[in-house]
């Protein structure tokens, strides 16, 4: 449950699909909004769908990290965080 919490903690907000029965996008501290691959589901068991959040924020990164890697305008098409994650690793592949 720590990992999840987390998480969570980095988040300021989260975006709902219809009927608030679902979240669909994450926004950041920064304010920058970034819409997950699958929406993550809400029901009762709340560190099951905590769980859920926390991969489907990674998978969605990880994502558009890959997506990143061939862009010729990088700064028009990612999120801060993909972008300094993105050249965090390429400055240590080098």
């Amino acid at each position: 449950m720590g990992t999840k919490l987390r998480v969570a903690r980095r988040l300021l907000q989260v975006k709902f699909g219809p009927n608030q029965a679902a979240i669909t996008a994450m926004v950041s501290m920064e304010g920058e909004c970034v819409e997950l691959l699958a929406p993550v589901q809400i029901t009762e068991a709340v560190e099951g769908w905590l769980g859920q959040l926390a991969g489907g924020m990674q998978g969605t990164l990880r994502q558009s990290l890959l997506q990143l890697a061939g862009m010729p305008d990088q700064f028009q098409h990612a999120s801060s965080q993909v972008l300094c994650l993105y050249h965090a690793i390429s400055f240590t592949a080098r």
